[in-house]
């Protein structure tokens, strides 16, 4: 096998938990059949650990008794876990440390440059560079993981286009564009790549780990118990998640956290006119909110984190996520709007709508990983696409027509990198 298979199938085990989890388990518990490893990793679905199970590409197979285990390239990304397995790093790999989360754009585009940041993967097309070029726009790429540019692409072009380029690990190019992107270098082999990210994207975890790891210490923190709550509804509530895994569950009217953290991390609320923020900084728990009966609008915001959950949505969601993952099953008995936008690692969100109002729409922006949408809806409400919008990065839509339907909700997609995925399902 190749050592660019090596490294797309490393890449894609370590940017998400479920996956890291399946090579420790196949690496320490051998020979393991799907639903064992159901169990072994907690996913209680088939289709989302079937999902991860795709992701892991070259790092399994199934042996001559049907039984999944490693390969070569598995254990070499096992071996590498181990070796970095001090406090739970493996569970960072792929995350991108707070003071980098904050510099990202929130905004794909801006003015006459478009930058993309925090991203596992990103490919540049001859398409979109004749965009870029024709628009006088500039592309910007920074933290970005593996840089793919298509063969087909316009050296000269491409080199007109470039605005800054910082924090590009990996570079998949022919050689003359690979010289124009001399800023960054091809990785000579897998541990060195992974390190190359831990340092450069979450230093301030990887410097002190390192040292631990050479001089044999132990560095395990003491992590202390963190509980707090609110009392009272808001019209809108806003979560801000940094270096964290949370999981979201549907609460009564009071806001709790309870979890574990550092002596540095921290969880705070903040009360504002008919609004209740959230802030929560490397801690890991669990996080009830109120049911959509006391909050209209829901704002989850993410950087370099695992959000995850089960909950009730009010009218309006909204999610955005950046060097992070997102698995959640949610329920809308009366939906308006939900906005998703991805800027690296996984999303997942199997949404079960019972009932529409106002004029209803999905927005989805894609600008790095991969990205499922399952929506669930009854038999008179249809999910119509309003506007594809794609400079890069691979797209499906699976929207059955709806016969019969008396309501819509409007699709509305934006990708610039990465795959998105979109699922209708009439129930």
């Amino acid at each position: 096998m190749s050592k660019e298979a090596d490294h797309d199938g490393v890449f894609q085990a370590l940017a998400h938990r479920v996956r890291r989890d399946i090579v420790r388990v196949l690496a320490e518990k051998g020979p393991r059949s799907f639903t064992e490893l159901m169990r072994d990793v907690g996913v209680e679905d088939s289709s989302v650990m079937a999902f991860h199970m795709r992701k892991l590409g070259a790092l399994i197979r199934k042996n001559e008794k049907g039984y999944y285990e490693l390969t070569e390239v598995g254990w070499r990304a096992y071996r590498l876990l181990r070796d970095l397995e001090v406090e739970s790093v493996s569970d960072r790999i792929g995350k991108v440390i707070e003071s980098r989360a904050r510099e990202s754009k929130e905004e794909i585009e801006s003015g006459k440059e478009i930058t993309v940041s925090n991203a596992i993967e990103y490919r540049i097309t001859r398409e979109l560079v004749e965009k870029l070029s024709n628009e006088g726009k500039k592309l910007s790429l920074r933290n970005i993981l593996l840089l793919k540019v298509d063969s087909d692409v316009d050296p000269e072009k491409l080199k007109a286009i470039l605005g800054e380029v910082d924090n590009v690990l990996e570079v998949r190019a022919p050689k003359e564009i690979r010289e124009i992107l001399r800023s960054t270098s091809s990785v000579p082999d897998i541990g060195s790549a992974i390190k190359t990210v831990l340092r450069g994207l979450i230093p301030a975890i990887v410097t002190p780990l390192v040292a631990v790891a050479r001089y044999g210490g132990s560095g395990i923190e003491v992590r202390r118990s963190i509980v707090r709550s609110v009392r009272g509804s808001a019209r809108k509530l806003s979560i801000d998640v940094v270096g964290s895994s949370i999981e979201l569950r549907s609460g009564d009217s009071e806001v709790t956290f309870e979890g574990r953290g550092a002596s540095t991390s921290r969880v705070d609320f903040a009360r504002g006119v008919d609004k209740l923020k959230i802030h929560a900084l490397e801690v890991e728990g669990v996080l009830r909110i109120p049911k959509p009966s006391a909050t209209e609008i829901l704002e989850v915001s993410a950087h370099g984190s695992d959000v995850k959950g089960e909950i009730e949505l009010p009218r309006h969601s909204r999610f955005r996520i950046v060097g992070g993952d997102l698995e959640l099953r949610a329920r809308a008995h009366l939906f308006e709007s939900l906005e998703l936008a991805a800027g690296g690692g996984d999303v997942i969100v199997d949404i079960d709508i019972d009932d529409v109002g106002g004029e209803p729409r999905i927005d989805i922006e894609v600008t790095g990983g991969d990205l499922v949408l399952r929506i669930r809806v009854p038999q008179s409400i249809s999910v119509d696409v309003g506007d594809v919008r794609a400079v890069g990065g691979d797209y499906v839509l699976n929207i059955p027509k709806a016969e019969g339907a008396t309501k819509s909700i409007k699709l509305y997609l934006k990708i610039a990198g990465g795959d998105a995925r979109v699922d209708v399902v009439p129930k």
